[in-house]
């Protein structure tokens, strides 16, 4: 056997999806968005330790709202809409979430303390200490999908590292199927198969999983692409 000197375009959005290296990515990015969340809501409560102001708010109105989500699990949230007169400028309404106790404690047309930024009253609480609180516990998402995201590119990094050196830089070289294997994995009912090979260098090659139809024939010649650090080399077909 000739070992084949060309390279084929290798479809690096395929990698990406086929090996699901964009697992990784999906904690990563709600960890991002957690955390500016966090970011945003300890600015709030830094603001409001500063500058902060206090002021009489009057509820105006209150509603509950419930959603559910894919799983069924329905989450519910109790909003107070109210008005306060800042010590300069127009007055604000404005809505805030708050706790079921709160909901309760001030029906329509009750009073009670609201905390606002002097220089800004768009920026106000009428639970003190709530954006703090909220924004710890959004940060401690955001370090929990970290972590998940850091914990799952290094997994996965190191289980892919091989094939992607391969798929850059490996050597090519033809291989002749050796057998087909069938292994005690099934998905979608269907059995999975390993292709087993010997490439021109006499090395020794096992695919991943497969649907049989999807594997050539035994003494097929097929393209393999071999990492330089470890020497496993790829099939073509899994880049």
């Amino acid at each position: 056997m000739a070992e084949v000197i060309e390279r084929r375009a290798i479809s690096y959005r395929r990698l990406f999806t086929r090996h699901f290296i964009w697992v990784p990515f999906v904690p990563l990015f709600m960890a991002l968005i957690f955390g500016s969340v966090a970011l945003h809501l300890s600015r709030t409560a830094e603001l409001l330790e500063v500058y902060g102001v206090e002021a009489v708010a009057t509820v105006i109105d209150r509603d509950i709202r419930r959603t559910r989500d894919s799983d069924g699990h329905t989450r519910t949230e109790y909003r107070l809409t109210y008005r306060f007169q800042p010590a300069s400028g127009p007055a604000v309404t404005t809505r805030a979430s708050v706790s079921a106790a709160t909901y309760g404690a001030l029906p329509p047309g009750s009073e009670t303390p609201v905390r606002y930024v002097g220089h800004d009253p768009a920026v106000n609480e009428i639970e003190p200490g709530n954006a703090a609180l909220t924004g710890w516990i959004f940060m401690l998402f955001a370090v929990l999908f970290g972590a998940v995201g850091l914990g799952l590119t290094i997994w996965i990094g190191r289980r892919k590292a091989s094939l992607l050196r391969a798929a850059l830089y490996g050597e090519v070289r033809q291989a002749r199927v050796t057998g087909r294997d069938v292994t005690n994995t099934r998905i979608n009912g269907r059995s999975q198969y390993r292709l087993t090979w010997q490439d021109a260098a006499g090395s020794q090659g096992r695919s991943g999983l497969f649907a049989l139809p999807d594997l050539p024939a035994e003494g097929t010649v097929i393209v393999v692409y071999v990492d330089g650090r470890t020497g496993r080399g790829w099939w073509e077909e899994e880049l």
